[in-house]
């Protein structure tokens, strides 16, 4: 194997390293499943578990939220043991992946702790669970605040608002 094999091969890991992030076009095709716009979906995700890479940040997905505290992983099997130890021990609110749903309000959705670990299953359960918003209201905003916070209460309302904001901002940067 010559010298520009070896470096073309180390930069496609590279490439790939960087990619697996993103998961190869997942975004695109979950958004395009879903029938959301895929900016807004990366930019959910983003806020929801983004981690600065490469001077930016991306979302990351072996990812928890465990009663506030978050934890990055460097596989799936990492997010996976955490997880189980943190639903053993009866966790108030556990954070899962992406999309950062969390099991004591959406474990009907995400079907098991093992699947809810799954970042391409992740993403489509909480890109689904936009579009019904969006279905609702119509309005692509709306439903990324009610992603957040689905209750009417105005407190409620409240941070529904300032969480679309806040992935508003982070929207508009991907422009």
């Amino acid at each position: 194997m010559g010298r520009s094999t070896v470096i073309t091969l180390c930069l496609m890991g590279l490439s790939m390293q960087s990619m697996s992030a993103d998961f190869d076009g997942a975004y695109d095709s979950v958004a395009a499943y879903c029938g959301i716009p895929v900016k807004i979906l990366y930019a959910v995700s983003t806020v929801e578990r983004g981690r600065r890479m490469d001077g930016d940040v991306k979302p990351w997905p072996w990812t928890l939220n465990i009663d506030g505290e978050a934890f990055y992983f460097d596989s799936r099997e990492e997010q996976f043991k955490k997880l189980m130890e943190a639903l053993s021990e009866k966790r108030r609110t556990v954070g899962i992946g992406l999309m950062q749903m969390d099991w004591r309000w959406k474990a009907a959705l995400l079907h098991s702790p093992w699947l809810a670990t799954d970042p391409t299953f992740n993403l489509k359960t909480g890109c689904q669970i936009i579009r019904a918003h969006y279905d609702k209201t119509n309005d692509w905003w709306i439903a990324v605040g009610k992603y957040h916070r689905e209750s009417s209460k105005p407190k409620h309302v409240a941070a529904a608002q300032r969480y679309a904001a806040r992935v508003y901002r982070r929207w508009e940067k991907l422009q």
